[in-house]
């Protein structure tokens, strides 16, 4: 039985030409389309509340109590 490991000499050639750009042709163009006064919403997930998004308050307060459970002694927390 052989086993395979994961390096960059047997990685998928398209992987390795993959690039993440923040800042690529899409956000590019939009930032054009938004200096001459289109208006532009710029989604990603990130930032869900720049589109009026609540945030989840209660889950992570929940999650939060999980993780450290110390945080019930707190008086604030009811």
């Amino acid at each position: 039985m052989t086993s395979k490991s994961l390096d960059y000499e047997n990685l998928n050639e398209n992987v390795k030409k993959c690039q993440y750009a923040v800042r690529g042709e899409l956000y590019l163009r939009a930032s054009e389309l938004q200096k001459e006064g289109k208006k532009i919403i710029f989604t990603n997930v990130g930032n869900p509340h720049a589109l009026g998004q609540k945030p989840l308050t209660f889950p992570r307060q929940v999650v939060a109590l999980c993780q450290a459970p110390f945080l019930l002694d707190d008086p604030n927390v009811g």
